[in-house]
């Protein structure tokens, strides 16, 4: 799955449904988000809760793959 622009609270909103569902039903397996800018806290939380829904599937958690700098100093100041 790849998301592209911003990966903010309005891109959660938008998109919980549709990644809810396929990441309750294991089909998550990697998440590329090289072509995000921006991210706060809510994508990061967004990606955290899928990668929990794809493990409560029996799944092994989903490959995040370009993920910007600042996600990685949300995820840290969060301890996510």
């Amino acid at each position: 799955m790849r998301i592209e622009g911003a990966l903010d609270t309005a891109t959660v909103a938008r998109w919980w449904q549709t990644l809810r569902d396929d990441a309750a039903a294991g089909r998550l397996r990697r998440i590329d988000l090289s072509a995000v800018g921006e991210v706060d806290s809510s994508g990061v939380a967004l990606i955290r809760c899928l990668a929990a829904l794809v493990e409560a599937a029996g799944q092994p958690a989903p490959e995040v793959v370009g993920a910007p700098e600042h996600y990685a100093q949300i995820r840290l100041a969060h301890r996510v």
